[in-house]
């Protein structure tokens, strides 16, 4: 399932998923909690904590290829930890920066078969180095989401078997009465 493939995220599963991004903000006590979703040209925020001091806002997008934290998690697929951009030359450029966030921590969201849903993430505006716990507080969230698409996807699936099944059951009853 690719991008423009991608199963429509529900209402509920939204609401689920704000829920979820709320309380792993406030868990590892962090002013940002983000859902990026990626697209073709652009990513798009699309869940943002509601927690202070985050400038993010659901549907804010940015172009790709511009040195985003999660361009480079999407990338390697793998979990990237920024303690502090400002003083590291390979993130002292990041566009993030402008907004006072200096701290970055994320991993990939996957659809089923591998595909990129793009990145679940924390920032904050201070320097810091998260312990094991936290890294793995972020990956039991990334875990959860993950679960939450592998049931869309599978939803999707289960509704195209059942609509072919109605049109053979159809095209049957057709060939029974001679039509």
């Amino acid at each position: 399932m690719n991008a423009k493939a991608s199963p429509v995220i529900t209402q509920e599963i939204f609401d689920k998923w704000q829920k979820k991004i709320d309380l792993m903000a406030q868990i590892i006590d962090v002013p940002v909690g983000l859902i990026m979703k990626v697209h073709s040209a652009e990513i798009e925020v699309f869940v943002s904590s509601h927690t202070d001091g985050n400038p993010y806002q659901k549907g804010d997008r940015e172009e790709l290829n511009i040195g985003l934290y999660c361009e480079t998690v999407m990338a390697t697929k793998k979990m990237l930890e920024v303690p502090n951009a400002t003083i590291d030359e390979d993130w002292n450029r990041n566009p993030d920066i402008k907004l006072g966030m200096i701290n970055y921590m994320g991993l990939p969201l996957l659809y089923p078969n591998g595909d990129l849903f793009g990145t679940v993430c924390i920032l904050d505006s201070k320097q810091r180095k998260y312990s094991k716990l936290q890294m793995e507080i972020l990956d039991h969230f990334k875990d959860s989401l993950e679960g939450d698409l592998q049931l869309e996807c599978e939803e999707i699936h289960l509704n195209q078997v059942l609509k072919e099944l109605k049109e053979i059951q159809t095209e049957k009853k057709q060939i029974e009465n001679g039509i």
